[in-house]
C-alpha cells in the first residue's frame, strides 16, 4: 500500500479505531508485530530509566506523598514529592510483593542517595500503613512530620459505617477538614 495512502488513512482516526490502522500500517510496512512491541519496550525502558535516575539536588519540596498502588497485580509503592507552588513531580516507585517496610525504605533510601533534602522539615502524607510510617521515620528521623491521608482516613472510617449513613459521613468529615480551628475541628470529628 502507498505511503500516502496510509497517511491519509491515519489522520482523523479516533482512539477507538487505532489498532485496525496499525494492523493495516504494519502489513503495508511489512513489520512484524514481535518489531512494534520490542520498539515500545525499548522506547518505555528508556523512559523509565530517566526517571529511575533523575537527580533532586537543591529541589525543595515542603510536601511528599507516598503510597502503595496495586497496579496489574502488583504492589507498586509510588513516591510523589509537591513543590511550594503546588506542582506535582512523580518522585520515583518501587515494585513490591506487599507494602511492606523493606520495599519503602528501599525506594526513600534511593531517592536520598539522588539528591532529596532529608535534613529539612518536610510533611509526609501517608496512608496509615506501618511499613510507611516506619520507613518514613528511619529516612526522615525527626525531619519527617507524618500527616494521615484524609483520603485514606475516609475510605477507612466508611468501612465501619453503613452504607445508609455514607453521604452524612462525607459532608460532617468534610466539614470537620475545613475547620480553620484545632479545637473545633476535633471536636467535629
Amino acid at each position: 500500500m502507498p505511503e500516502a495512502v496510509l497517511r491519509r488513512m491515519v489522520r482523523g482516526v479516533s482512539t477507538r479505531d487505532y489498532a485496525q490502522v496499525i494492523d493495516l500500517t504494519r502489513d503495508g510496512f511489512g513489520v512484524e508485530k514481535s518489531s512494534v512491541s520490542r520498539d515500545f519496550v525499548r522506547a518505555s525502558a528508556a523512559q523509565v530509566k530517566a526517571l529511575a535516575e533523575r537527580r533532586f539536588d537543591g529541589m525543595h519540596l515542603p510536601v511528599i506523598m507516598i503510597d502503595g498502588v496495586e497496579y496489574a497485580g502488583e504492589t507498586m509503592i509510588v513516591a510523589a514529592g509537591i513543590t511550594a507552588d503546588g506542582t506535582k513531580r512523580v518522585l520515583g516507585l518501587r515494585q513490591g510483593a506487599t507494602e511492606n517496610t523493606t520495599v519503602c525504605v528501599a525506594l526513600l533510601e534511593d531517592l536520598q542517595a539522588r539528591g532529596l533534602d532529608t535534613s529539612r522539615p518536610v510533611l509526609l502524607v501517608l496512608d496509615g500503613a506501618k511499613a510507611l510510617h516506619a520507613a518514613a521515620k528511619r529516612v526522615w528521623g525527626q525531619n519527617g512530620v507524618i500527616q494521615r491521608c484524609q483520603v485514606h482516613k475516609k475510605r477507612n472510617v466508611k468501612a465501619h459505617v453503613p452504607e445508609k449513613h455514607h453521604a452524612e459521613l462525607e459532608r460532617r468529615l468534610s466539614e470537620a477538614y475545613h475547620e480553620t480551628d484545632y479545637e473545633a475541628a476535633k471536636a467535629s470529628l
